[in-house]
């Protein structure tokens, strides 16, 4: 998984919501998801400038015991995601060099497709970094923690 929510004030995760997948959707868990104009779920594309959700699990087709329907989701052609507004923290995988704390960033799709906060992409940026304290010992993770930009939150 590659953004993670995190518990707000009292404990509190931000809101998700369930929605129809668009034709074709294939996304892993954590990825970026936008609503396409039929209300569906999809995966955002490259630099995308209004992000709706997190993904809360993988979607698309699966096979074996794990799978029995044929769909890594269940049930089939629905999926949660997580609102990314509301200024709610996530966990997020990174490429590049560590960022600077409380600086905006983009994202980045990476070839092994999942999300990552793009400590390069200072033009086109989507979040804020806000913490770094995974990244020392005795964690010393790639992970940080992130809000996303009000502006690239889409509405509910």
């Amino acid at each position: 998984m590659t953004f993670i929510p995190v518990p707000g004030r009292g404990g509190v995760l931000p809101l998700a919501r369930e929605k129809a997948v668009a034709s074709g959707g294939a996304w892993e868990d954590g990825g970026l998801l936008l609503v396409n104009a039929s209300n569906e779920y999809a995966e955002c594309a490259a630099d995308p400038a209004s992000i709706f959700a997190v993904a809360l699990h993988a979607v698309g087709a699966g096979s074996g015991a794990l799978y029995p329907v044929g769909r890594k989701e269940f049930p089939p052609n629905r999926a949660q995601g997580i609102w990314a507004g509301h200024e709610f923290g996530f966990i997020a995988d990174y490429a590049g060099t560590l960022g600077t704390p409380n600086t905006a960033y983009g994202v980045v799709r990476s070839a092994d497709t999942f999300w990552r906060v793009d400590f390069a992409e200072t033009v086109n940026t989507r979040l804020t970094l806000t913490d770094i304290a995974q990244t020392v010992a005795p964690l010393s993770q790639r992970r940080v923690r992130v809000k996303f930009l009000t502006a690239n939150v889409g509405v509910l």
